[in-house]
């Protein structure tokens, strides 16, 4: 789950501690996954206000702070917009435990879901496939930490990682999709051959 991201979640980490957020690495690019999945667009700048405030509760950031969260928003947009089958979770190495990297998994989908709601406000998911993608984020939010590190978690760990990426996709395509309406699939008089 290594990433070539221009920040690394040690990074983010460390421009988060020098701010004294308590808000996680993975928390943060879950939230800003989240806000471009639910629709903010790409070359937006609406995320400032909404990640100062998350980062640090609207105070000024240290110096240095907003130009390395500038490069974690562009690393994302460019993951979500550009390549979304390539989209890289930011958590812990794999050499760490599996405790912190479940919990930051954890973490990720809390944020995520915090950014996907403040985006899309009150509206509703309309597909059966949103719908579940958005409560199988909730369930994995909320997931047990009480686990026994062996092989098999392991491998339930990277089993429930392709699953985030995977719902994180449908969100992402399913939003930012158009829907075509049944009009537009009705030939038009340039389409009728004579």
């Amino acid at each position: 789950m290594a990433s070539d991201s221009i920040l690394t979640f040690d990074d983010l980490e460390e421009v988060l501690t020098s701010n004294d957020s308590e808000t996680t690495a993975s928390e943060l690019q879950g939230m800003v996954c989240g806000l471009f999945s639910g629709g903010m667009p790409a070359q937006s700048d609406d995320w400032k206000a909404l990640v100062i405030q998350q980062v640090n509760e609207h105070e000024p950031l240290v110096d240095g702070s907003m130009e390395r969260l500038n490069a974690l928003v562009q690393d994302v947009v460019a993951m979500l917009f550009q390549d979304i089958f390539n989209l890289d979770l930011l958590l812990p190495t794999d050499d760490c435990p599996l405790i912190d990297r479940l919990e930051a998994l954890s973490q990720w989908c809390q944020g995520f879901l915090l950014g996907y709601g403040l985006q899309i406000g009150d509206k509703q998911p309309d597909s059966e496939d949103l719908q579940e993608a958005v409560k199988d984020l909730s369930e994995i939010a909320m997931v047990d930490l009480d686990i026994e590190e062996d092989e098999e978690m392991e491998q339930a760990f990277f089993t429930v990682y392709e699953h985030v990426r995977v719902a994180a996709q449908v969100i992402f395509v399913e939003t930012n999709t158009p829907q075509q309406k049944p009009e537009d699939d009705l030939p038009t008089s340039q389409d009728t051959v004579h």
